[in-house]
C-alpha cells in the first residue's frame, strides 16, 4: 500500500508513503512556512520556520524531515509552534537592514512572506551593526560574501555547496566594522 493517511489540524490528508510532513501539507493545501526547502536539496531543517506539534512526539519536530506515517496527527498552528516560529524570524529581520519589513520588495521576498503570515510588523529586537561576512581561512580559499538580505538563500547556499561536493568550511565568520 503506497497511500498514508494522516490528519492535519483536523483535516485528513492522503499523503503517498515516504513524504515528509511538509509534502503531505503542502499536496494538501495546507501552508506551513519554510524558509530553508527546496524542492532540489535533502531537507535539513535549518531555518526551523516548519516546526509543527505532532501528537505522541517530543519537542517539536520540523515538517520537512519528518517522515509522514499513517494515523499521525500533526498541528500546525499551536501556541508553542507559532511562538518559536516569530522568534526565529524576529532574529532573523533583527539581522536585516531596518526597512526590511516595509522595503520595496513589498512581498516578494520569502521573508516578509513569513513575517507577514506571522503577523510581525515591527523589528522587536535591536538591530546588529554592520553585517557577517565569511572569510576563507586559507589564502587560496574563496567564496562569495553572503550578505544578511537573503537569509533563506544563504540557509539554501550552504547546503547547495554541501550537495555538490564543495565545502562551505573552513571559513570563519566575523562582524564586519
Amino acid at each position: 500500500m503506497n497511500t498514508i493517511k494522516l490528519t492535519i489540524n483536523g483535516q485528513e490528508v492522503e499523503a503517498t508513503k515516504g513524504m515528509t510532513v511538509l509534502e503531505a501539507a503542502e499536496a494538501a493545501g495546507i501552508y506551513i512556512p519554510t524558509l530553508c526547502s527546496d524542492p532540489d536539496l535533502e531537507p535539513y531543517g535549518a531555518c526551523r520556520l516548519c516546526v509543527v506539534e505532532i501528537e505522541r512526539m517530543r519537542g517539536l519536530p520540523t515538517a520537512c524531515t519528518t517522515p509522514a506515517t499513517d494515523g499521525m496527527v500533526v498541528h500546525t498552528e499551536t501556541p508553542a509552534v507559532n511562538q518559536v516560529r516569530s522568534t526565529a524570524v524576529e532574529l532573523l529581520i533583527a539581522d536585516h537592514p531596518s526597512d526590511c519589513l516595509t522595503c520595496p520588495q513589498n512581498q516578494q521576498c520569502d521573508l516578509q512572506k513569513v513575517a507577514a503570515y506571522l503577523g510581525i510588523t515591527q523589528q522587536p529586537f535591536r538591530k546588529t551593526t554592520g553585517y557577517c561576512q565569511l572569510i576563507p581561512a586559507t589564502p587560496s580559499s574563496t567564496m562569495t560574501q553572503i550578505g544578511a538580505s537573503s537569509a533563506g538563500s544563504a540557509y539554501a547556499s550552504v547546503t547547495r555547496c554541501n550537495a555538490s561536493g564543495l565545502s562551505p568550511l573552513p571559513f570563519v565568520a566575523t562582524q564586519a566594522r
